[in-house]
């Protein structure tokens, strides 16, 4: 065996997560404030892109300084 082996060393970070309009974000920040009540206020003007059902047509990557990362 593996004397040394310590299993809490080998554990993946928890993640927050949070599903809003279809996507999935995550945050390591476990007293981060939840996303979706900020963005809520926004809702109107994306009702009618009906974005739970859009497809991933295209990716981008970029750095950024934002807590909330989309999935």
């Amino acid at each position: 065996g593996a004397e040394e082996f310590a299993e809490s060393n080998c554990r993946l970070p928890q993640l927050r997560t949070e599903i809003w309009e279809g996507f999935v974000l995550a945050n390591f920040d476990p007293d981060a404030a939840p996303f979706a009540p900020p963005v809520e206020t926004f809702r109107k003007y994306f009702e009618n892109f009906r974005l739970a059902d859009m497809k991933v047509v295209h990716t981008l990557e970029f750095d950024s300084e934002w807590n909330w990362k989309v999935l």
